[in-house]
C-alpha cells in the first residue's frame, strides 16, 4: 500500500470514530486527508495514581477495545 492510500485509510478511520455515535452524520473523504493524531497515556511506574486516575485509564482502554481501533504499530 502507498503513502497516500495508507493516509487515506486513516483518515477514514479518524472519520468513522467521529460518526460512530451520531447516525445522522455521513463521512466525506478528503484530499489531502487529515493528518493522524495519536493519543498516549503515560504514568510513572510505582507512582501513586488517584482513584480518578485509573477510572479514567479503565474508562479509556475499555472505549478503545469496544471500537475496535487498532493497537499502536
Amino acid at each position: 500500500m502507498r503513502a497516500r492510500e495508507a493516509s487515506a485509510c486513516r483518515s477514514q478511520a479518524a472519520t468513522d470514530a467521529i460518526t460512530h455515535d451520531h447516525p445522522h452524520l455521513t463521512p466525506v473523504p478528503l484530499d489531502p486527508p487529515l493528518p493522524i493524531r495519536t493519543v498516549a497515556l503515560l504514568h510513572r511506574e510505582g507512582a501513586y495514581r488517584s482513584a480518578a486516575t485509573r477510572a479514567f485509564t479503565d474508562l479509556t482502554h475499555d472505549f478503545v477495545r469496544t471500537r475496535d481501533y487498532a493497537p499502536p504499530t
